[in-house]
């Protein structure tokens, strides 16, 4: 019961958040420079493997 209460709303929130579209406001990260690149770094609070 506890469970599917937590993937409810854990799946509610990751559908809110996690919103690859265009910003409303036209909020963009610039391109990069000639010859390099971005680094997408993803921060995983708490996890020991990585």
């Amino acid at each position: 019961m506890i469970e599917k209460l937590v993937s409810r709303y854990v799946r509610h929130m990751n559908q809110r958040l996690m919103n690859f579209e265009a910003s409303p406001d036209g909020v963009a990260i610039p391109p990069p420079g000639a010859e390099k690149k971005y680094l997408l770094y993803l921060h995983i609070r708490l996890c020991v493997v990585l």
